[in-house]
């Protein structure tokens, strides 16, 4: 309610009228009490099982007890072996297999050592090339060179060349050499030791591989031209053909 001041007016809004507030509440006019509290009834938590409860336990089947050796032969063990080792056996009888439990066995020598066979040669190449050009006894090992001493012609040429190659390189084991020697073979064969990726022989023949409008041709001897060109069949959009060179 609104409590307003007799001589200015001005009003205080208050909760309800008390006699702080408003002096003597004339009667019949006192607040209402307030209702009750109705408590608040919880509800018993409900008991649900716990998986990490320990199972109940069960006892394990009872196994008798094994007799010993004494006992199972002093219960008639001795006579089952007699029934099963005869005096006039190969084995020996009765007497010679209690002799052997009874006393200790002189031991076995030792079986000699078998000498080791000896290792084969482990070869120099697991796939040695078989009609791949070799180099000649005492032939130098060949040296690349600086491309960018070449013309700028015959660099575009090996730039365009090993890019084409090298999208085609997926599951196959040759490529282009960037720095070989103008007038050798391009090829590159990842699959023959490090020292011997480099192919000696002579180019010959020139793989021309065609992608859109680029034309790009690698100089190959005849052993890798057909290989080379045929990497080209794993792309429907870049084609190979082989031209000999003049």
């Amino acid at each position: 309610m609104t409590i307003r001041c007799p001589e200015c007016g001005t009003g205080q809004r208050v909760p309800y009228r008390t006699p702080e507030n408003t002096g003597p509440s004339p009667e019949g006019h006192l607040p209402p009490p307030p209702p009750p509290r109705v408590a608040r009834v919880r509800p018993a938590p409900a008991w649900e099982p716990d998986d990490d409860e320990p199972e109940p336990y069960e006892p394990e089947p009872y196994e008798p007890e094994r007799p010993s050796l004494a006992d199972w032969m002093r219960t008639g063990g001795r006579e089952d072996l007699a029934r099963a080792f005869p005096p006039g056996g190969a084995r020996g009888g009765l007497a010679g297999i209690l002799a052997a439990l009874g006393g200790r066995a002189p031991a076995a020598p030792a079986p000699a050592r078998r000498a080791a066979a000896p290792r084969p040669a482990r070869q120099a190449a697991a796939n040695p090339p078989a009609v791949l050009p070799t180099a000649p006894a005492g032939a130098a090992a060949v040296q690349p060179i600086d491309p960018q001493t070449l013309p700028e012609r015959d660099l575009r040429r090996r730039d365009d060349v090993c890019q084409i190659v090298r999208s085609l390189s997926t599951g196959t084991s040759l490529l282009v050499w960037y720095n070989q020697p103008p007038g050798l073979c391009e090829a590159l064969d990842t699959n023959q030791p490090k020292d011997g990726q480099r192919c000696r022989a002579t180019a010959t023949h020139a793989v021309r591989f065609r992608r859109d409008v680029t034309e790009a041709d690698a100089y190959t001897c005849p052993a890798h031209a057909r290989p080379l060109a045929a990497t080209a069949d794993r792309a429907p959009y870049i084609t190979a053909t082989i031209y000999p060179l003049r």
